[in-house]
């Protein structure tokens, strides 16, 4: 038996990630997400577990850490290119 320190890691499946980011912005609280980095990582946003791609892990960040601005747009429309697209308009 492990210890209580030892408490196994729970596999966050992008469904399970997308579900709980929803279910809480149906309580009107807007979440903030972070990317799991191992401890041993020699370069930042490197890892993606299985069943994520690093694509979908940016575009999981990108939208819910800016829901004051993408909120009328739901997840599933949301397309990240466009927004990098705006921000070089903007920044040019």
């Amino acid at each position: 038996m492990a210890a209580p320190w030892q408490k196994s890691v729970v596999s966050w499946t992008a469904n399970n990630a997308l579900y709980r980011l929803e279910k809480v912005r149906a309580w009107d609280i807007r979440p903030t997400p972070t990317r799991y980095q191992p401890l041993d990582t020699v370069k930042k946003n490197s890892y993606a577990a299985s069943g994520w791609s690093d694509e979908l892990l940016r575009r999981v960040v990108q939208y819910y850490s800016r829901l004051r601005w993408y909120e009328h747009i739901p997840f599933k429309d949301f397309d990240r290119a466009t927004f990098q697209r705006q921000k070089a308009e903007v920044l040019v």
